[in-house]
């Protein structure tokens, strides 16, 4: 081997090894995600809509959509028929939000420009990370329109409603969940997990049903310590006399 070629090859090794170690060194991030049926029992309003018109706003480090609406169908709450809404954006792009499009937003207010907790675009649902993503409580990932309106109209229909007073507190994994919700593992072999997974673990924020409430209070009785500990952390969203006794 001549010398040149000795050289190029030992470079071409050292850059490989930089780009694998530049790679290990990337941050894993642990992602928590609210799935519909949560934030459908939390916000007060939830309503489907047509956008007649979307703008981009520069506000400090953040870009503003300002999205003009009118209502197609109100699912929950007093929707109003027309009315401007007001969303941040790490980026002025408005993909996924021109005229015409169908959006199914969670309204924690009716006020003017009104405070939009989440949206998901019907007619072209996001498919990876945990803004305006479509998760189900029984770990899906959601990505047609139908699917959406379905399961938001039926647990809708429950007539479950959870006052919170600070929406963004709830995605704290480290906080207890407590207040009407779970915050759950997501399983790997879920189409959740594969959206959502950014190099640890994965939660997602679910209602605190009768199904979660039955499975966490057999888990407490794991002989594995740490799956006692972590449905023992859950089981705070159920205090009630039989799991507060079981607790003790």
């Amino acid at each position: 081997m001549s010398k040149t070629l000795f050289v190029r090859f030992g470079l071409a090794i050292l850059f490989s090894t930089l780009v694998i170690a530049r790679a290990s060194l990337a941050p894993a991030e642990i992602m928590v995600a609210e799935t519909l049926e949560w934030l459908t029992d939390s916000s007060p309003h939830v309503g489907e809509y047509e956008i007649v018109e979307a703008n981009a706003r520069t506000v400090s480090n953040w870009f503003q959509i300002h999205l003009k609406v009118k209502r197609v169908s109100s699912i929950k709450g007093g929707c109003p028929k027309e009315s401007t809404f007001r969303v941040k954006s790490h980026t002025d792009e408005i993909a996924g939000m021109s005229a015409g499009t169908r959006v199914m937003f969670f309204l924690m207010s009716l006020e003017p420009e009104g405070n939009v907790r989440y949206k998901v675009s019907l007619d072209s649902p996001p498919k990876q990370g945990i803004l305006d993503i479509a998760y189900s409580k029984d770990f899906r990932l959601l990505t047609k329109g139908n699917e959406i309106r379905e399961l938001v109209k039926k647990r809708a229909a429950l007539n479950r409603n959870v006052e919170i007073k600070d929406p963004e507190a709830i995605g704290n994994v480290f906080a207890l969940g407590g207040n009407g919700a779970v915050r759950v593992e997501v399983p790997f072999e879920s189409t959740a997990y594969q959206a959502l997974y950014g190099g640890s673990s994965c939660y997602l924020v679910v209602p605190a049903d009768a199904d979660i409430r039955k499975r966490l209070l057999k888990q407490v009785k794991s002989k594995q310590t740490w799956v006692r500990s972590e449905a023992a952390r859950q089981l705070s969203a159920f205090p009630d006399k039989e799991v507060r006794a079981i607790l003790q």
